[in-house]
């Protein structure tokens, strides 16, 4: 395990004025193939950091994979972000920007690979619309569209998922129970409270790939180093993140309509307008 810090410009329109540090963490395998592996994180506003600790349950060690874990543009920096015109600075096209510096200034040897988690996935996006030929395989590990889903329908989607496990939950006995045909609407995030205490549903969401752990920008475990970045998180989601391709904004009102019109849908807070409006 390695630590890395590069220099990029704050302002890629003025590549000759102030720069910024960009840090990664570069994991080694003693059985090294000569195939390099970049993760782009979660997010927005989480450090690279964040996925170290699951990394061996994607990337076994035995596949020989150099894996680098590059910090998202704005993480951990604090200055000249207090001001929309600072923000600017901090967009995902410009850490695509950093990721293509990064990967050229490796000079790394054989196949190049880039993996995107949740967040990850636009960034990706983003990074393989300005450079569609620099690395070979992409992956997003994401079951959303980047161009197609937004903040607004995080309901929509939530519903979208649900219709898709419920069917498989069906026919489990120890699993429909908890979804009796008598009772109202059960919100998702109520379920996934219980998940943890509840060893037999649990095993039903982990069979269909679902994580109990919190999406809540502003959830930090005691055990891990604060290393996540609201001021960025809130920037992307309201900037790039809140509307879908061509989607006209929306008030309150047209949120809360999305919000009723799904039967499982997580508790999206009422608040995001009102923050996004200040």
């Amino acid at each position: 395990m390695s630590c890395c810090i590069l220099q990029v410009p704050l302002n890629y329109a003025q590549t000759n004025q102030s720069s910024i540090s960009i840090s990664m963490l570069l994991l080694s395998p003693p059985n090294q193939k000569n195939n390099s592996l970049f993760v782009l994180s979660q997010g927005p506003g989480e450090s690279g950091l964040g996925l170290v600790s699951i990394i061996d349950q994607l990337i076994p060690v035995e596949y020989g994979i150099t894996i680098i874990f590059p910090d998202h543009r704005g993480t951990e920096y604090l200055k000249n972000r207090c001001t929309i015109e600072g923000l600017n600075q901090f967009s995902m096209t410009y850490a695509a920007r950093n990721l293509a510096i990064l990967i050229e200034a490796f000079q790394l040897i054989g196949r190049i690979s880039i993996l995107g988690v949740s967040y990850g996935t636009y960034w990706l996006n983003r990074f393989l619309t300005i450079y569609p030929n620099l690395v070979q395989p992409p992956v997003m590990n994401s079951p959303l569209k980047p161009l197609l889903h937004s903040f607004t329908m995080y309901n929509i989607r939530a519903a979208s998922m649900t219709s898709q496990f419920l069917p498989y939950c069906h026919y489990q006995i120890e699993c429909i129970k908890y979804f009796p045909v008598d009772r109202p609407g059960v919100m998702l995030y109520k379920i996934l409270q219980d998940i943890d205490s509840n060893n037999q549903l649990y095993f039903f969401f982990q069979a269909q790939g679902l994580s109990s752990s919190s999406s809540d920008p502003l959830a930090t475990d005691v055990n891990t180093p604060v290393l996540n970045t609201d001021v960025l998180y809130y920037y992307i989601a309201f900037s790039e993140l809140w509307l879908y391709f061509n989607q006209s904004d929306i008030d309150q009102q047209a949120l809360n309509t999305f919000q009723n019109a799904t039967i499982i849908a997580p508790n999206l807070r009422s608040d995001l307008i009102a923050l996004r409006d200040a």
